[in-house]
């Protein structure tokens, strides 16, 4: 068996950072994300995009597992409770208010 897993990159990093961030910031929200909740993100979208046979992450396999890996990680307000907010839908609306991280290329100077 080897261990294969995809690589991340700055962008995709920083996205999973910006979205946990969210997560303790959020009026529903009590408890956010810890550093263990980033980490198991980090890891299981890179296994995920190991898995479609990738070696390297897409924005979307990211909001694809977030509620999955992130939920039950969650502790919401009563009132959220009470309201009938699940934690899932906490991070699918933090997930989706995060932009999508695009890499710049440059393009070769004209001689």
């Amino acid at each position: 068996m080897t261990d294969e897993s995809a690589s991340l990159s700055l962008n995709e990093v920083q996205a999973i950072t910006e979205a946990v961030r969210a997560t303790r910031e959020h009026p529903a929200v009590t408890l956010g994300m810890s550093p263990r909740g980033t980490l198991a993100l980090y890891r299981a979208s890179s296994a995920y995009a190991a898995m479609q046979g990738r070696d390297y992450v897409q924005p979307d396999d990211v909001k694809r597992l977030a509620s999955g890996v992130l939920a039950h990680r969650l502790l919401t307000t009563t009132r959220a409770r009470l309201r009938g907010s699940a934690a899932e839908a906490i991070i699918t609306e933090i997930v989706a208010s995060v932009p999508v991280p695009v890499e710049t290329i440059s393009l070769p100077q004209k001689r």
